[in-house]
């Protein structure tokens, strides 16, 4: 999931970068409630692991393509395919930068995009992207972005538990639109939202953005966690707003916060764009699985703690001695990444430390590797490091 998660900025950071064009904001107003999409089935995955997409029809068209609903993404993005179902000739060249890379992308006048059988209200421009490399990594088609060019005129509504994307009427009492409210507000051109609050990590209340393109919990500045693949830290606990959150995937960057979809898919989330405030309902302190990441996480803790019990039986584990006995309680595993896992929890009888145990593997059917150990006290302060052996199996 770590070069997975790297590759999904793409979208979030997807930016016209080329001056002089027209900007694709639009200040039309916000849609009667009667011409509001109605409630719509998200994918299964979404917020699971994979992105939260919608179907959408271009024009009078009668089939349907995935778009991602991205609220980090200033404007709307088709994929290159559907280039024979907007204007003939482009308006122009918008060079797109990404995390990996940059493409030349057309500019096209925005084609009528329809939810159900309800047109959206969108931007004026819109631009085409090359999206194999994304379809790829995610493993089905993606033909599209949807960005707050669209988004910013709606209260959107998602229930991820129910697996519904829900269009609320704006003008409708704050009660229709639990949780605790937070004010949002907007970057230059009103291209992307944020609020005003510590990342994930704590430190000084800051702009942090609500990117439901970014399939993290989020990204941090403060980068004081450990990185377990390409930049992206595993954090056992944190507390937000009060609450206490378990099992976070946090990006590491430089300058930015944001919270991405898999910490906002553990509640009920209300964007209320045109009155400017997120609503967050908390339902779950764990991230959101599917059946099938459940069954595997299990065989791999499985693994995983069979590989650190034959280390112990060799009195190879870092931390143990011969005569140590360990203490029955459950063992701690945190696997959010297929091929890493994290024990977050040994303990000896008459010990009141805590043991901690970091294993990667290359795949499925390859042996597990020690790569860090350490020790805490009861507080969580990490109290001893372990120095690995030269050579683990």
């Amino acid at each position: 999931m770590g070069p997975l998660a790297i590759l999904l900025l793409l979208i979030s950071c997807a930016a016209p970068t080329k001056p002089g064009l027209p900007s694709s904001h639009d200040l039309s107003p916000t849609p009667a409630r009667s011409s509001l999409p109605t409630e719509v089935v998200m994918n299964e995955g979404a917020g699971r692991g994979d992105l939260l997409t919608v179907m959408l029809r271009i024009g009078m068209d009668g089939e349907e393509y995935p778009f991602i609903l991205d609220t980090g993404a200033p404007g709307t993005l088709f994929d290159r395919s559907l280039e024979s179902k907007l204007t003939r000739l482009p308006l122009g060249i918008w060079t797109v930068q990404t995390l990996n890379e940059k493409q030349k992308s057309a500019v096209y006048v925005q084609p009528a995009l329809y939810l159900g059988n309800v047109p959206l209200v969108t931007g004026k421009l819109a631009a085409t992207f090359d999206m194999k490399q994304l379809s790829s990594a995610i493993g089905r088609p993606i033909r599209g972005v949807l960005g707050m060019d669209c988004l910013r005129h709606y209260c959107i509504q998602l229930d991820f538990e129910a697996q519904r994307v829900r269009f609320l009427d704006p003008s409708s009492p704050r009660s229709a639109k639990p949780g605790t409210p937070f004010p949002v507000t907007f970057s230059f051109l009103g291209e992307k939202p944020s609020i005003n609050h510590p990342g994930l990590m704590g430190g000084t209340a800051s702009a942090c953005e609500i990117d439901t393109g970014f399939n993290l919990d989020g990204e941090d500045d403060l980068g004081t966690f450990h990185a377990i693949n390409n930049g992206v830290g595993r954090i056992p606990s944190c507390a937000w707003n009060g609450d206490t959150y378990d099992d976070l995937l946090v990006g590491n960057s430089r300058s930015d916060n944001r919270l991405g979809l898999r910490f906002l898919a553990r509640h009920l989330v209300t964007l209320d764009f045109p009155n400017r405030t997120l609503y967050l309902q908390r339902r779950r302190a764990g991230p959101l699985r599917t059946e099938q990441a459940t069954a595997e996480g299990n065989a791999a803790a499985q693994s995983a703690l069979n590989f650190l019990r034959n280390l112990l039986s060799e009195n190879r584990l870092p931390g143990w001695s011969a005569g140590d006995e360990p203490a029955t309680r459950d063992v701690r595993f945190h696997l959010d990444l297929p091929n890493n896992a994290l024990c977050d929890g040994l303990w000896k009888k008459g010990d009141p430390s805590v043991y901690h145990y970091e294993l990667a593997r290359a795949s499925k059917s390859s042996p597990w590797v020690l790569q860090k150990a350490w020790r805490t006290d009861e507080n969580g302060k990490t109290v001893q490091e372990y120095q690995m052996p030269t050579k683990m199996p």
